[in-house]
């Protein structure tokens, strides 16, 4: 026996209000669909002493021109950033021995990390590359960190160095810079 579906006309009331239902749910979807794409790129507040630089591969983004300080100076900065259409695999290499390499995350989206530290007369250089996947695209940001060794100095400037360098944050500076792209 086939199951018969009885239709029944609604009044005009019933479908207005069906519309009003229907219109409140898509503009609902719309205001949140806006609202996830404003935040989910854009810091928090961006000071208005960034700087501008272009993304190798096309578009924007943004940097602070003191990254740094004292105790850590930028060797390579502003940031070389490039950008290329695929996908993020993190992999550990042996080819460097002091080369470091890490997970991170941006925004929800995985990424890799490696740094390379080399000494030279009194100083290690640390050599940072960060790629992580941003749309469609994997962004690699790249720069390299002076830090003189804080041994050679005596107290109290022995004290500010270390304090200093162990304050330094690459992985917020990355995630900032990140945020900023546009494309």
């Amino acid at each position: 026996m086939a199951w018969r579906r009885t239709i029944v006309p609604r009044t005009p009331e019933a479908r207005h209000f069906l519309l009003l239902e229907v219109a409140v749910a898509v503009l609902m979807i719309m205001v949140v669909g806006v609202f996830y794409v404003v935040t989910r790129y854009v810091p928090a507040s961006i000071p208005n002493d960034w700087r501008s630089g272009t993304v190798e591969g096309g578009g924007t983004f943004r940097y602070t021109p003191e990254a740094g300080g004292a105790y850590v100076s930028m060797q390579d900065w502003p940031p070389t950033v490039s950008a290329r259409v695929g996908t993020i695999a993190c992999e550990r290499s042996d080819m460097h021995p002091f080369t470091e390499t890490y997970t991170f995350s941006v925004d929800g989206n995985d990424g890799c990390m490696s740094i390379t530290r080399e000494g030279a007369a009194g100083s290690t250089y640390a050599s940072y590359v960060y790629a992580t996947q941003r749309d469609t695209r994997v962004v690699t940001i790249a720069f390299t960190v002076r830090m003189p060794q804080c041994m050679h100095y005596d107290e109290p400037a022995r004290g500010d160095c270390t304090a200093a360098q162990a304050a330094f944050d690459a992985d917020s500076l990355v995630v900032d810079i990140v945020r900023t792209i546009a494309w």
